[in-house]
């Protein structure tokens, strides 16, 4: 039987979990800022993508900005003016390739009235267009079940990182057309354990790039160059991103990249502009 002071605490524990008030928020807008992100590339065209950020708790997608003039220069040379696409909003184009060696940055200038940047000039630091190695050759392997492996094919490619460090470089994956792009995707790496060797199955283990897989996929993996400055910001947004709810976990906090206001380089935008080298590897599950 319990005893009466502990019904009485039980009841009033009901009590108070039972008395719930909806508390509602204003949480303020806070100051709008520019985001730019874009790359030039030896191999695609260059693009530009110009949005706005929005508030932390807001559903909304990043507004894309319009109406801007977006301008690509090499070797602080005007090389192109990029065109607005017709469909996306804030998103610039043009065909234009760079070339290995060259410093390339972009400047996107704010028309008058527009509602949030309104006469400003934002500007990325220059990038250096850096070399990336190209695949040697690739294979697709069935693997079966080990410690720590699933059974299924696997892709791999060979390749050789060039002599000398000071080399960074970022990885991205498709998968029959489809881009791997969740947070856990984000992979970038440099060259200072592997400067000059061979991932040829002789020297080191040749890459897996996917798997298990089934039979009829078909993976094409990009290696880009990247800068010292650019791999850093990934690690940043690794950060940032890749959260697991720890007590380890850093704090969520603004970004930024490489984009500043012209006139005032105290200025901060978010976003990055890079600059990099393409190589590219196909390897198909053959059926």
């Amino acid at each position: 039987m319990k005893s009466l002071p502990h019904i009485f605490l039980f009841t009033l524990f009901i009590a108070l979990v039972g008395c719930q008030d909806v508390i509602d928020i204003d949480i303020p807008e806070g100051e709008k800022r520019v985001i730019i992100n874009g790359r030039v590339t030896d191999t695609l065209p260059v693009h530009v993508q110009v949005m706005a950020t929005v508030n932390y708790l807001s559903s909304a997608s990043n507004p894309g900005m319009s109406n801007c003039i977006v301008t690509l220069f090499e070797d602080s040379i005007e090389v192109a003016q990029l065109l607005e696409n017709d469909t996306l909003p804030g998103y610039y184009e043009h065909p234009f390739r760079g070339t290995e060696g060259k410093y390339y940055h972009v400047e996107v200038t704010f028309p008058e009235g527009h509602p949030y940047f309104a006469n400003s000039t934002w500007v990325s630091s220059p990038e250096l267009m850096s070399r990336v190695p190209e695949a040697d050759s690739t294979y697709a392997k069935y693997q079966p079940r080990q410690p720590f492996i699933e059974e299924g094919f696997y892709a791999y490619v060979m390749f050789t990182e060039p002599a000398g460090l000071g080399d960074y470089y970022r990885q991205r994956l498709w998968k029959n057309d489809s881009l791997y792009a969740s947070p856990f995707d984000l992979t970038f790496f440099n060259d200072e354990f592997i400067d000059g060797r061979s991932f040829n199955d002789i020297d080191l283990p040749a890459v897996t790039i996917a798997g298990p897989a089934d039979t009829g996929d078909v993976f094409i993996a990009e290696l880009s160059s990247i800068s010292r400055e650019g791999y850093r910001f990934l690690e940043l947004l690794q950060q940032q991103t890749v959260q697991v709810g720890s007590t380890f976990d850093p704090p969520p906090a603004p970004i930024f990249g490489n984009i500043v206001n012209k006139d005032n380089p105290n200025q901060l935008g978010l976003g990055y502009f890079y600059a990099s080298k393409l190589t590219f590897a196909v390897v198909e599950i053959a059926k």
